[in-house]
């Protein structure tokens, strides 16, 4: 937790929720395409 409290500190917030929300974006998709398979 500490870590990570650090980290956020240095990255702007904004990008770190915009690079979050694109993992979470990244994980669905690939998602979909496993169950159109």
């Amino acid at each position: 937790m500490i870590g990570a409290a650090e980290s956020s500190k240095k990255v702007p917030l904004k990008s770190h929720i915009s690079s979050l929300y694109g993992a979470i974006g990244h994980l669905q998709q690939c998602q979909t395409l496993w169950f159109l398979k």
